[in-house]
């Protein structure tokens, strides 16, 4: 079973990926770590040094290796939804969207400081453009919406994460190879 995390920046998926992946006795794999193995340098450097379209070209090839695997748990991207070619490959794995209202999401990308995301230095206004365009994207390829709601603490972050990957695990169709 393939089972795809899909969501804006700062969802979750690379948090809740690996405790799904224990949860669901599957392999896990992030989709940005693999991107970096391959281009040799870090998402941030292929958006600054490459370009976000060679980085989508990258994002593109690494989720079409994803897609070959017959099992496992794959955080994807934010931007995974924007090519049409990922569209395909997302609709026949099990992917779950986990989709946070927008107020949410803002104040993770204000808060985060990782310097991991380079689009998350864009104006707020223009992130909030990209999320209304993506979406209606991951609510297509989506074979299960998780609405989440806000919670605060790291204690209940936690919680919540396994929880999530609890709900997905147990909600998972049919037998797995």
């Amino acid at each position: 079973m393939r089972i795809f995390l899909l969501g804006f920046m700062t969802a979750g998926k690379s948090s809740i990926g690996p405790v799904l992946a224990r949860r669901s006795n599957l392999p896990y794999r992030d989709l940005d770590d693999m991107i970096e193995d391959q281009a040799g340098m870090s998402i941030r450097d292929i958006f600054y040094m490459r370009g976000e379209e060679i980085f989508r070209k990258l994002e593109s090839r690494a989720l079409a290796e994803c897609a070959a695997m017959n099992d496992l748990v794959l955080a994807t991207g934010g931007g995974i939804v924007e090519r049409q070619e990922n569209l395909i490959h997302l609709q026949e794995a099990y992917s779950v969207y986990l989709a946070w209202p927008w107020a949410t999401l803002e104040r993770r990308l204000l808060n985060d400081t990782s310097g991991k995301r380079p689009l998350a230095t864009d104006a707020v206004e223009d992130l909030h453009e990209r999320w209304r365009e993506r979406d209606p994207l991951y609510r297509k390829v989506s074979s299960r919406i998780i609405d989440l709601v806000d919670t605060d603490g790291s204690t209940a972050r936690m919680i919540r994460n396994k929880e999530i990957a609890k709900m997905i695990a147990g909600e998972l169709p049919g037998e797995r190879a």
